[in-house]
């Protein structure tokens, strides 16, 4: 199953390169943000909203940077 979207961008919840934050987690939410230094989110917290409020899952649309992860 492809995930890629129109543009070839992957997005952020299937990309290979998102890791755990655990500076940013606490004991009832885990960060998650961008591993690629290619990226322009690069060090981004992808499950946090532009008026920082924390989500409960990867919610970001990805950029042209993005790989597939292998364990879909």
């Amino acid at each position: 199953m492809t995930i890629k979207k129109q543009n070839n961008q992957i997005r952020c919840k299937y990309c290979r390169f998102v890791k755990e934050d655990k500076s940013m987690s606490n004991r009832f939410w885990t960060a998650y943000e961008c591993g690629n230094f290619e990226s322009p989110y690069y060090k981004s917290l992808l499950n946090v909203d532009p008026q920082g409020n924390k989500l409960g899952k990867i919610t970001w649309s990805g950029c042209l940077f993005g790989e597939r992860s292998l364990a879909e």
